[in-house]
């Protein structure tokens, strides 16, 4: 470094030593950002839960972070972004499950972590399983969460093809696909039923009537369990 500031011009060296010293400021800048950002999401899911997401404003949302109103945009375009943005460190919980399955696990216990943390959002705050269901169709798996939550499915469908626990084709992707569609219609119903009922047990039952046509033939109907005597129907 001493060497080549040696080699630069007064302007230069100041430059360069400024920028240097700097890095740690930038450090620290970034540090409170992520700060400021995560303070922005608890404090909206904790509105969400008391008051429901209709009824919770960006303004209750930057009052309670201890924020001005236009940090908040700073951060998130809409509140719709920002209870988007909490999804994907919930799945990263179901993700952490998934790796201590052993690696015989079936489709069923596979997919067991992932049905059970909707389940589990939807009995803390309906309105945010809500707003994912929603949003998902409209915007795509370019958001985060979404994106996490399709490549979690592609993953479990990869995996039970290779082990011969689902047939070859369509490829894992499309089989991702079509699940999530069987999984938001459930999603839909539940809430516009009046979000009651245990939403998890109604998604397994979804997923099984989907896999089941999703098995190979050998396994005469049994469920997608992979030779496990029980499939999804057993956690119901």
């Amino acid at each position: 470094m001493l060497a080549l500031l040696t080699q630069c011009d007064r302007g230069h060296k100041m430059t360069a030593v400024t920028l240097w010293r700097g890095a740690p400021t930038l450090r620290i800048a970034q540090a409170q950002r992520e700060q400021i950002r995560g303070d922005l999401i608890r404090a909206g899911l904790a509105l969400f839960q008391r008051r429901g997401f209709a009824a919770t404003t960006v303004e209750a949302i930057a009052a309670d972070a201890g924020v001005a109103k236009g940090t908040f945009y700073n951060y998130f375009s809409t509140k719709e972004d920002l209870a988007l943005a909490a999804l994907a460190p919930m799945l990263r919980d179901a993700q952490a499950a998934l790796q201590d399955l052993p690696p015989t696990a079936g489709l069923a216990e596979r997919l067991d972590p992932l049905l059970g943390l909707v389940g589990a959002w939807a009995t803390v705050t309906p309105d945010l399983v809500w707003v994912w269901a929603t949003e998902l169709p409209r915007r795509g798996i370019t958001q985060p969460g979404s994106a996490l939550f399709h490549e979690m499915l592609t993953g479990i469908f990869a995996g039970a093809q290779a082990a011969g626990q689902a047939r070859p084709t369509p490829g894992p992707e499309q089989l991702a696909v079509g699940l999530e569609g069987v999984l938001l219609s459930q999603v839909a119903h539940w809430y516009h039923a009046g979000a009651r009922g245990d939403l998890a047990a109604g998604l397994r039952q979804a997923a099984d009537v989907y896999l089941t046509g999703a098995a190979p033939a050998a396994m005469d109907g049994g469920g997608y369990a992979g030779g496990h005597a029980r499939g999804i129907r057993g956690h119901a």
